[in-house]
């Protein structure tokens, strides 16, 4: 007897289906058109085993492209039809830490590139994580992983995270005393400006109570 088919993939409705965030962002980076947007959401929404590798190959590829547009085409027929777009299986290990990660898509391209040559793969991850903790948001996270993943391509191990991880907080690693400068003016309120501004009222409540006595 033959052997049976496969079941049909799920039927999906370009138009009802909410646009990812991250479809959204690739879409407004290549300027990709609303029906090439929406057919691209569709084909990755039956792909969710491999969609964070889907995501940053596709990315890759269209930064290296001459015109994004065009190669976006044939890329979305790749993936109607099933076939892989990444170069290497996507990693377990890896895909979770994407998934529960505050990453924007750049970041989580560099990533799949730095990892696709590492053999521990689980410990990388691993030690990212730690790195990651006490990080607010996305430009906390990419800015905390940047130098890391540079270790990452260069073959190099990624050291022990500080105490607290590699987040805000007016921590010495996000520029210091300048940081406010750096970063602009919303930094200044989230980080360095509070801590000077403590010092300042402890200096002056100092000044007083040696006048008192």
């Amino acid at each position: 007897p033959a052997a049976p088919m496969a079941p049909p993939a799920p039927e999906i409705n370009e138009d009802e289906l909410e646009l990812h965030p991250k479809v959204k962002e690739l879409s407004e980076r290549f300027n990709l058109n609303e029906g090439l947007t929406k057919k691209l959401n569709a084909a990755l929404a039956r792909r969710t085993e491999t969609f964070e590798a889907d995501v940053a190959a596709l990315w890759q590829q269209l930064e290296a492209a001459p015109s994004p547009v065009a190669i976006m085409f044939t890329k979305l027929r790749e993936l109607q039809e099933g076939k892989p777009m990444a170069t290497q299986l996507p990693d377990r290990d890896v895909e979770a830490f994407v998934a529960r990660s505050n990453l924007d898509q750049m970041t989580v391209t560099k990533l799949y590139a730095a990892l696709a040559k590492r053999s521990d793969k689980k410990r990388d991850v691993e030690m990212l994580a730690r790195h990651l903790q006490g990080c607010r948001d996305a430009y906390e996270s990419s800015r905390a992983l940047a130098p890391l993943l540079e270790k990452l391509e260069q073959g190099q191990d990624i050291p022990e995270a500080p105490e607290g991880g590699g987040g805000g907080g007016g921590s010495g690693g996000w520029g210091g005393g300048g940081g406010g400068r750096d970063w602009g003016s919303g930094w200044k309120s989230g980080g360095g400006g509070d801590w000077r501004d403590r010092d300042r009222r402890d200096d002056d409540r100092a000044r007083r109570g040696d006048r008192d006595r």
